[in-house]
């Protein structure tokens, strides 16, 4: 979890004041989806871990990962969104779109930390 917030830290670091100094640095671009993927890769991670701990079972996939969690952390549907915004980012579905990258580094942030203290009263 240090890790997952050493990288929030970073990202608050680094997100720019408006969304017009956002889409005018390519720099700004790739340094917040890279961030995103990392954050959003952690949290997976942190869940595989848990299933693991509390032995929940064997998931089949990565998107069972996050059911074995459903009723045990609040507002998962959250961290579903966040997957599927991180597969987005990945593999570039569609057209990609970066006002959305800025509004999910400006907006969605808090769901990290919203994740954290869902973990810290889990275990």
């Amino acid at each position: 979890m240090a890790e997952l917030e050493n990288y929030i830290g970073d990202f608050t670091k680094i997100v720019p004041k408006t969304e017009e100094e956002y889409l005018t640095s390519r720099k700004n671009h790739l340094a917040l989806e890279r961030l995103f993927q990392i954050c959003i890769e952690i949290v997976i991670d942190i869940c595989a871990i848990l299933i693991n701990k509390f032995k929940l079972g064997v998931p089949a996939n990565e998107e069972n990962i996050l059911d074995f969690h459903m009723g045990k952390i609040d507002n998962i549907e959250y961290l579903k969104d966040m997957k599927k915004f991180r597969n987005f980012i990945v593999h570039k579905y569609g057209e990609f779109n970066n006002q959305l990258v800025f509004r999910y580094a400006t907006e969605k942030k808090e769901d990290f930390n919203n994740f954290i203290g869902n973990i810290r009263k889990t275990i």
